[in-house]
């Protein structure tokens, strides 16, 4: 698969970039992307989508299809079995030690982040090492795409209240009357050019970083659409980017 970055309206030359997709226990296999030369460093990145969620499980046993009604829905035992399993695989990436972990503010990527990292996620978040970004989640087009407000986040998670700084109070698309987790009210979805929006903000982001690697816990949707995949990752799986 060949996919040309467009951020350049008249590039020069072109250079392969590899992407690696992890599918659990069925190995790996890999791509090549082809993006203009700019004279940014590449980043490693490793794409990550969270831990099978009580939305995930609802919506697999659902015979019709239709929303489960489950506003920022946690994992289930299962995502959390997912999780320790994707430990070890994190753990075999070089270089984790000085990664950046970044993380949506979906509350089924930030356990999966948790539970899945070898290190610990206080000290790591102390050091600046963890970065919830309102970029990373969701492409929202159901309730399960609609969290909680920064404040309450950092109630829940107070060891990761220094990487939530920069965080808005109010993150997802839309606002506390058409999209709130309260009133369970999902009344607008997210256009695709508010998508492509994050996608370029997520690029620049990631480029502003000194890290070399990058760790980064998000969603299905919202990655396939950020790798220009041809499909997306299955709970707990993983996408290497030299972005």
């Amino acid at each position: 698969l060949c996919v040309v970055d467009d951020d350049y309206s008249t590039p020069v030359m072109e250079q392969p970039n590899t992407v690696t997709k992890e599918n659990g226990n069925w190995g790996k296999w890999s791509f090549t992307l082809m993006r203009s030369v700019s004279q940014l460093p590449p980043k490693k990145v490793h794409l990550v989508r969270h831990g099978e969620s009580v939305y995930n499980h609802q919506l697999s046993n659902s015979k019709n299809w239709e929303d489960p009604t489950v506003f920022d829905p946690p994992l289930t035992h299962k995502g959390q079995k997912q999780c320790a399993l994707l430990r070890g695989r994190l753990n075999s990436i070089q270089g984790l030690d000085s990664a950046l972990w970044v993380c949506s503010p979906l509350s089924r990527a930030i356990d999966t982040m948790i539970y899945s990292c070898p290190f610990d996620i206080a000290e790591m978040t102390r050091r600046g090492q963890v970065i919830i970004r309102q970029e990373t989640t969701e492409f929202l087009q159901t309730t399960g795409d609609i969290g909680l407000p920064a404040s309450c986040l950092r109630n829940k998670y107070p060891m990761l209240a220094p990487g939530m700084v920069d965080l808005p109070e109010v993150w997802w698309y839309g606002n506390l009357e058409t999209n709130n987790i309260f009133k369970e009210r999902c009344s607008q979805f997210e256009t695709k050019t508010s998508e492509l929006e994050r996608i370029e903000k997520f690029k620049q982001f990631i480029h502003s970083r000194p890290e070399e690697v990058i760790i980064c816990i998000g969603h299905s949707l919202f990655w396939k659409h950020f790798s220009r995949s041809s499909d997306g990752l299955k709970n707990c799986d993983m996408m290497e980017m030299n972005l």
